[in-house]
């Protein structure tokens, strides 16, 4: 089983889109032909793909979710109603094109990033194909994705969770007992450091994600604000680039922190990890996470991490106390409680430093990519 094929939805900004594009590398660089099943082509690929690895683009339009959006939202019916039957057209092209490709796959691996590429590889994956559906965020019982899971995934033959609490979960209350698909937990990678690390730090608070409602921007400005009153010579600094710009921009400027809150928009990976060797605290607020790569390459740029403990994900990275902080979910004041106490304490950022570093190497990519491996083989 030499050949890999991974779906990607895009190639464009995404966590999602980031770990498709480092694992089809990585694959390659280990003698497997990697093909990258990418449903849209929205122009050249956001993140690096190896010259050894063929995208096959499965589709020549684009998804117009904004355009239908924009209608509604301005009273236009007719533009809606117009909209709206071009988004019913693309959704059933894209699901045909989908099925087609997984049809015409006679051997090799597949592996489906998305829950509704894996219902469709569970239906028409052909028999001599390995199956993996890889799920990228948390799952609840009872929500769409897990009774996709439990009623839709039968022909799927290995699920990959990111954490251990989701594979628990998934065996234990979601898949059916009699079910002869094997679940397993592959985290994300990330690359190790291959510059110095910066010597003199500056007084600077890190975060890094998509503006999106999920990454709980809004709390992180919260926060800040009361940082902010009480080290005034400290800044906050955003990596990212979404629709909430705009929102999250007039949020600043409502508490008055217009020199100390930094939207640098997006950042390729290279400059971003470079930003988080100046940084002296990386903060994350988000309201759901399905892993939190950035918090492990955080953690391998030497930064004191906190975030709150949400129902998976960070947990499964940081021990509290250790090589980070965990904050009960919603607790505002624990938060920035913590916040002061890395702001104020040195030794107490440089203990957790080196912690933090030393947990990251649980995450380089030698490592999980030999997870992958013994996943083919065992299945061969």
């Amino acid at each position: 089983m030499k050949r890999i094929y991974i779906t990607s939805l895009h190639l464009q900004h995404g966590g999602v889109q980031f770990i498709v594009a480092q694992s089809a590398n990585a694959f390659a660089e280990r003698g497997y032909e990697v093909t990258i099943l990418c449903t849209y082509n929205l122009g050249e690929p956001a993140f690096h793909v190896d010259e050894k690895v063929n995208i096959e683009y499965l589709t020549d339009f684009t998804p117009n979710r904004e355009e239908f959006k924009s209608a509604v939202k301005s009273f236009r019916p007719i533009r809606a109603l117009q909209e709206g039957i071009k988004s019913l057209k693309i959704l059933r092209a894209k699901k045909k094109v989908l099925i087609d490709a997984f049809s015409r796959i006679s051997d090799g691996i597949i592996i489906s990033t998305r829950n509704e590429d894996s219902v469709l590889l569970a239906k028409y994956g052909q028999k001599n194909v390995l199956k993996i559906a890889q799920i990228h965020h948390d799952v609840v019982p009872g929500d769409k994705v897990s009774k996709d899971i439990r009623n839709r995934y039968d022909n799927i033959d290995v699920l990959a969770g990111l954490t251990k609490e989701v594979e628990t979960e998934m065996r234990e209350q979601i898949l059916k007992k009699d079910t002869r698909i094997q679940c397993v937990t592959v985290e994300n990678f990330i690359t190790p450091l291959d510059f110095e690390e910066e010597s003199v730090r500056e007084k600077t608070i890190l975060c890094v994600g998509r503006l999106h409602k999920d990454k709980g921007y809004d709390r992180l400005l919260k926060i800040f604000s009361r940082i902010h009153a009480k080290y005034p010579d400290w800044k906050l600094q955003i990596i990212g680039d979404g629709l909430l710009r705009h929102e999250l921009t007039q949020l600043v400027k409502k508490y008055g922190m217009e020199n100390h809150v930094e939207f640098t928009g997006f950042l390729d990976n290279e400059k971003m990890r470079i930003r988080m060797q100046k940084a002296s605290i990386y903060a994350m607020t988000s309201i759901h996470e399905g892993f939190g790569i950035v918090l492990v390459e955080a953690m391998d740029s030497g930064l004191p991490v906190i975030s709150f403990d949400v129902r998976v994900g960070p947990r499964s990275i940081i021990t509290d106390g250790e090589n980070g902080f965990l904050v009960r979910d919603n607790d505002y004041d624990g938060y920035v409680e913590k916040l002061s106490e890395l702001i104020e304490d040195e030794e107490l950022r440089s203990r957790i430093s080196a912690n933090a570093k030393e947990r990251a190497r649980d995450f380089y990519k030698e490592r999980i990519i030999e997870k992958w491996i013994r996943i083919f083989e065992a299945n061969r």
